[in-house]
Parts: structure tokens; C-alpha cells; sequence
């Protein structure tokens, strides 16, 4: 089993909430989201997971590292902008291998983080709890403490792009498919999921979630577009205010997942990321 293969199953939980939780009227809010936001003035971007892969004419998923360290940067300076300008200090956090290497604490809570968040996006796309008290271990603790931040906004983002040779039998799959069903399908030459959490800094609760279900078809090397998308996923997290009013309050809860347009894009679309 290669890399990619092996992080697309350490990221089940992700595909999940952008496939299973689609349409649904479930909101991706913690209950007290109103009262523990109202604390949030620092927050540090965290990348848990982001991948980039080629799918080739013979299926196979070869990664393709200078994407993802383009992607991996372009991704944290969009969210931190993002924040900055909804009124919020940006604190940074290192997490590059230098730094992991020289902090084996940092490193072991970091990775444990990785696995604890996929478990529980795992739980959330099971629905394993009636309200969204979902959350990850004390090992948040570690990140938080080195950032001095209150909050941490997690990442990921699962993408891929095809190469001539798939698209070629994609698009012969499709002629074939219209003469004998009189339909057109259509296969998305690239795509991406993007999901962006809040977490709290003090105990691990996630607070909001919330991903890019209705705009998957985006070429992530055109970074002007693929920052866009990234942007509108926390477009209705509510800016910081010294009390949050309830209408950033409803926009924030209401807004978490959209499943009007959430319904039509499925309906229309299909999920965007099965190859």
C-alpha cells in the first residue's frame, strides 16, 4: 500500500463528512459555541493533513511533494489572512521537520493529534454522539502552550489531479456511457476536500467545522482559486468582537454546512473525489 493510499485511509473521516453529512441538516457547531468563541482573540493555523496526489492511466496515485509543500504554505497564509482580517492575532507554530526534530514533545503530541483528529472526524461522520461534542486529547495542550494561542485551526485538505492518459480514459468511458445510456457524465480533471476545524486550546473540544462540499472542482496549482475556496469555507465563522452578537452567532451555526446548496451540488454532481 503506497503513501497516499495510506493517508487517504488515516483520513476516512474527511471523505466521509464530505459525502455522508452532505445535504443533512446537521449543524457542525459545539453547544456552547456562542459562549467559548466569545474567548477566542488568538488563534494558530495547524496543517493535520494535506495531500496531493497524480492518479495515472493505470489507477495508480503517485504523490507529488512540490504541490503539497506549495499547497501545505498557500493553505496557512490564506487562513491566517483570513482570521487576521475577521479581527483575530495570528500566533505562529512551527512545525516543520527541523523543528519537530529538535522538540521530541512537540513532534509526539503533534502526531497523536493527527490520529486523534481522524478518529473523531471518523465519529462525527458516524454520528456517534446526538449533540457535536466531538474532541481531541490533552496533547492539544502542547501546541497551544508553544503558540500562546487560545485556539487552533486545524487543516486538511485531500486533492488530486489526473494525467493525460486518465483523462483520455475517462473521456472514453464517457462516449461510451452516452451511447448506451443517452447520459453524459461527467469526470472532474482535478479536485480537492478541504475541511478546516476550530479547536479549542484548553481542553480539545471542536467547536466549528466546516468544508468545501459544494465547490470540489478546483485545480489546487492555481493557487489564486484553490485560496479562494479555502477562504469561503470559514467565510461565516463570526469575526472577534468583544461580545459576538447573535446575528454573527446565527450566521456562524446556520452557515457551518449549507444543506440547500449542499443537496444540489451532490444532486448534480455526484461526490466530487471517487476517482
Amino acid at each position: 500500500m503506497n503513501k497516499i493510499r495510506n493517508h487517504a485511509l488515516a483520513l476516512v473521516g474527511l471523505i466521509a463528512l464530505g459525502t455522508m453529512l452532505s445535504g443533512c441538516g446537521m449543524k457542525w457547531v459545539h453547544p456552547d459555541f456562542e459562549a467559548r468563541s466569545a474567548q477566542i482573540s488568538r488563534v494558530a493555523v495547524v496543517p493535520m493533513e494535506i495531500d496531493v496526489y497524480k492518479l495515472t492511466f493505470g489507477g495508480e496515485h503517485e504523490p507529488m511533494p512540490e504541490e503539497i509543500a506549495q499547497l501545505t504554505e498557500n493553505s496557512i497564509e490564506t487562513l491566517e489572512q483570513t482570521f487576521s482580517d475577521k479581527g483575530y492575532e495570528i500566533k505562529k507554530l512551527d512545525l516543520s521537520d527541523a523543528a519537530l526534530l529538535a522538540d521530541p514533545e512537540l513532534r509526539d503530541a503533534y502526531h497523536k493529534l493527527k490520529g486523534q483528529y481522524s478518529q473523531a472526524l471518523k465519529d462525527i461522520s458516524k454520528r456517534t454522539k446526538k449533540k457535536f461534542e466531538y474532541k481531541v486529547g490533552p496533547e492539544i495542550n502542547i501546541l497551544a502552550d508553544e503558540a500562546d494561542t487560545d485556539a487552533l485551526v486545524f487543516v486538511a485538505i485531500d486533492a488530486f489531479k489526473k494525467t493525460g492518459g486518465q483523462i483520455a480514459k475517462d473521456m472514453a468511458k464517457t462516449v461510451l456511457i452516452g451511447v448506451l445510456t443517452g447520459s453524459v457524465m461527467i469526470h472532474n480533471t482535478s479536485a480537492a476536500n478541504m475541511l478546516v476545524g476550530m479547536i479549542d486550546g484548553n481542553n480539545g473540544d471542536i467547536l466549528w467545522l466546516n468544508n468545501n462540499a459544494t465547490e470540489q472542482a478546483v485545480n489546487v496549482s492555481n493557487q489564486e482559486k484553490s485560496s479562494k475556496v479555502l477562504s469561503r469555507v470559514v467565510k461565516k465563522y463570526p469575526r472577534r468582537q468583544t461580545g459576538i452578537s447573535p446575528e454573527d452567532i446565527g450566521t456562524a451555526v446556520a452557515g457551518a454546512v449549507d444543506p440547500a446548496a449542499e443537496s444540489a451540488a451532490v444532486a448534480s454532481a455526484g461526490p466530487v473525489l471517487a476517482p
